[in-house]
C-alpha cells in the first residue's frame, strides 16, 4: 500500500507543477506583451521629444535672427563711425552661418516628421510644433 500512496502523491505534484507551469507561462508571455508595449511608447515619447527640442531649437534661431534683422535694419547704425565694412562683413557672415544652421536644423526637423509619419501617423498633438 505504501506504494501506491507515493505513486498517488507523485502524479498529484506532478500535475501542480504542470499546472503551475502553465499559469507561469501565461503570466511571461502577458509581461513580454506588456514590455514591448512599454518599449514602443518609449521609443514613440523619445521620438516626440527629439522633435519637440528640434523645434525649440529653430524657434530660438527664428528669434535670434529676427532680433539680429531688427537691429540690422536700423538706418541710423550707418551713421555711426563705430560701424564700418568690416562690421558689415561681420553681419553678413552672422547671417550666412545662421541660415545655414537654420536650414541644417530644419532638414532635421522634416526628416524627423517623416520618420513620425511613417511610424505614428498623423501628429495629434498641435502644441507639438510651432508654425
Amino acid at each position: 500500500e505504501c506504494p501506491a500512496e507515493v505513486e498517488e502523491w507523485v502524479l498529484k505534484s506532478s500535475k501542480d507543477a504542470t499546472r503551475v507551469q502553465r499559469m507561469l507561462g501565461i503570466r511571461v508571455f502577458k509581461l513580454n506583451k506588456i514590455h514591448e508595449e512599454v518599449e514602443k511608447l518609449k521609443r514613440k515619447q523619445d521620438a516626440k521629444n527629439g522633435i519637440m527640442s528640434l523645434n525649440n531649437e529653430l524657434k530660438l534661431l527664428s528669434a535670434k535672427l529676427a532680433d539680429f534683422e531688427r537691429k540690422a535694419g536700423n538706418k541710423q547704425r550707418l551713421l555711426n563711425k563705430k560701424v564700418n565694412s568690416s562690421s558689415l562683413l561681420e553681419e553678413e557672415r552672422f547671417r550666412k552661418q545662421m541660415q545655414g544652421m537654420f536650414a541644417t536644423k530644419l532638414e532635421s526637423l522634416r526628416q524627423m516628421l517623416n520618420e513620425w509619419d511613417k511610424n505614428e501617423g498623423c501628429i495629434e498633438d498641435d502644441e507639438m510644433l510651432s508654425e
